[in-house]
């Protein structure tokens, strides 16, 4: 299984006027960029062109999907 580092620890502070930004590696290979704002979640995947933007209200019904698919394939 591929090891996952993301590491991240601050003090809690608000959003203001610039994105958060991660690096998503795996196994040091860089899977892609997640950024945070005020209004949405973006990701960039490394090899692609465009950002997958999500606001925080399509973010709710999206991860609940992804959970029943989840709990689906569990059983």
């Amino acid at each position: 299984m591929a090891e996952h580092d993301i590491f991240l620890a601050v003090p809690r502070h608000d959003v203001q006027y610039a994105d958060v930004t991660f690096e998503i590696r795996s196994d040091g290979e860089l899977l892609g960029i997640l950024g945070i704002s005020r209004g949405t979640l973006a990701w960039t995947p490394s090899r692609a062109r465009e950002t997958r933007h999500v606001d925080w209200e399509q973010l709710t019904p999206i991860s609940e999907d992804w959970a029943r698919h989840s709990r689906a394939a569990q059983i």
